[in-house]
């Protein structure tokens, strides 16, 4: 059942692996603060567009590679953004080169976890990629449906949180 839907988990990987570099590249000032303010060195703007869109191609060629690959980046994005958080520094996600002006939170890490999940599904795939079935779609679309609710409902209570005063990362205030 899990290889039903490694074409569909691979296309829609590749899909936010390629849509994100695109955004990154069209706002490379937001991507460079971003970088910078997570403490990265800038050499990290400069590549991570183009690894984003190699790990996307990849998905697409040979699954299981990009599957590594992709899995690779979101632990370290995750790693970083871990660090951000118990150093208590407020950053500005920059996801999406900018299009997510949100601080980074217990949100990102459960959209990285889904996306770390559609990734390892992705990497079942035999080989090449196989024509998707309507089924497998379906199943792929409404599992990123509900991912996109779930970070939804945890961005919604963290911002009525921090109306009170309260954030889930503890971090006080988004503004």
């Amino acid at each position: 059942m899990l290889t039903e839907l490694a074409s569909p988990a691979a296309l829609l990987a590749a899909a936010i692996f390629l849509v994100a570099a695109s955004a990154k590249l069209r706002s490379r000032s937001s991507t460079r603060a971003a970088v910078a303010a997570f403490g990265l060195p800038t050499v990290v703007s400069v590549v991570l567009a183009p690894v984003e869109i190699a790990t996307g191609l990849a998905i697409l060629v040979t699954p299981r590679i990009g599957a590594v690959l992709a899995a690779g980046l979101l632990v370290l994005f995750s790693i970083v953004v871990i660090r951000s958080l118990r150093r208590g520094v407020a950053v500005r996600c920059g996801c999406f080169g900018g299009t997510d002006q949100r601080r980074v939170g217990i949100d990102t890490m459960i959209r990285n976890l889904f996306l770390l999940v559609l990734t390892i599904v992705a990497g079942t795939a035999s080989g090449t990629l196989s024509k998707p079935t309507l089924p497998a779609m379906v199943a792929v679309g409404s599992g990123a449906i509900a991912a996109m609710l779930i970070v939804a409902l945890v961005r919604l209570g963290d911002d009525v949180g921090s109306v009170f005063g309260q954030r889930l990362d503890g971090l006080g205030d988004r503004s």
